[in-house]
């Protein structure tokens, strides 16, 4: 986990921990019913959220891609 993403996990704790939170709203998406997939309410998503660091990271060595297909 690079310094910028754990400050921005420190960021979205804090304003978690101060009840700015808010899922969201997407088009091709509905987090509610993803929610229900897991198998988890809102509430318990945020605390998920709380309990994260950076053990929890893992690597992704998949190749990327630009949108342009670089």
């Amino acid at each position: 986990m690079t310094v910028a993403q754990l400050k921005l996990l420190t960021k979205m704790k804090k304003l978690i921990k101060k009840g700015k939170r808010k899922f969201a709203t997407r088009k091709d998406r509905d987090y509610v019913s993803d929610l229900l997939e897991l198998g988890i309410t809102e509430e318990e998503a945020w605390n998920y959220i709380l309990i994260l660091n950076s053990y929890y990271y893992i690597l992704d060595y998949r190749q990327t891609y630009s949108k342009n297909g670089d």
